[in-house]
């Protein structure tokens, strides 16, 4: 729960009583009361990492050795526990901020469920998606599927927000497949790359700058796909503009929303 009218800004957390989570939550708050050295290093921590202007997911990583300091100071939890917590705290397969000349992208957080709405309800955008316009309620479970999915490993959906001067413009993602349908592992990986922008920033290059940023994040070597409508004039021209080559052109693959749809694929190997 959040109140943006509050000074100094909190979040409030609702938690089961006597659940590990709990404990860990209280043995933090009461050590630090009464311990001032961990008091003082955890003050530390957290005043170094905001000087950096660091991002949640690699402020979370950057702040658990301190923490389980504290925990095993606390004495409340056992080592299972404690183990629990620390790989929770770890950033596995999560990306911290990438950050460009003018952008930056990062993991999606609950607060990106309004700017994604207001992308992915705008019939210009999903015009040639196998979708309609999301309601906020589908925007909402949209967000927190894709937040969901960051913590699985190996990581087989990525999704990130593009931040524009602190401001939700689009998302980037890509489908990994490192394993073709008999279970067989493929040499190179595939990956299925997408790019999806507000149409008040679109012609700005923001979609190539973000998209140049992420495919090295993707690992090598790798072979890569966009797949789209050749109706959708920015998608093939976004994939030549990034080097990708022409493989295909198949007419009438599938019917979306009354019309046959043709399938143009672009691949390039990193």
């Amino acid at each position: 729960m959040r109140d943006p009218d509050q000074i100094p800004r909190r979040n409030i957390y609702v938690c089961v009583d006597g659940a590990f989570q709990t404990r860990n939550h209280l043995g933090v708050r009461d050590t630090l009361r009464s311990n001032p050295n961990l008091r003082d290093q955890y003050g530390a921590v957290k005043l170094g990492l905001a000087a950096q202007g660091t991002n949640i997911v690699d402020y979370v990583e950057a702040k658990g050795t301190v923490i389980q300091k504290i925990l095993k100071t606390a004495g409340i939890l056992n080592e299972d526990e404690l183990a629990s917590i620390h790989a929770a705290n770890l950033k596995g397969e999560r990306y911290g901020a990438i950050k460009t000349s003018r952008l930056t992208i990062r993991e999606f957080v609950m607060a990106d469920v309004a700017p994604f709405h207001a992308l992915e309800s705008n019939p210009d955008v999903v015009r040639y998606q196998t979708w309609g316009p999301k309601s906020s309620e589908q925007a909402h479970e949209d967000v927190a599927q894709t937040i969901q999915s960051s913590f699985v490993s190996p990581r087989q959906v990525i999704e990130l927000a593009v931040v524009h001067e602190q401001k939700f413009i689009g998302r980037i993602g890509a489908m990994m497949k490192r394993k073709d349908d008999n279970d067989v592992g493929l040499d190179p990986p595939h990956a299925d790359i997408w790019f999806s922008f507000l149409p008040e920033v679109q012609g700005r290059g923001f979609a190539t700058e973000a998209m140049e940023a992420f495919i090295p994040s993707l690992g090598s070597p790798l072979e890569l796909e966009i797949e789209c409508d050749p109706r959708n004039a920015g998608s093939w021209k976004m994939a030549e503009r990034l080097g990708f080559s022409k493989i295909s052109l198949t007419e009438r693959v599938y019917e979306c929303k009354g019309e046959w749809v043709d399938s143009l694929v672009y691949r390039k190997i990193v």
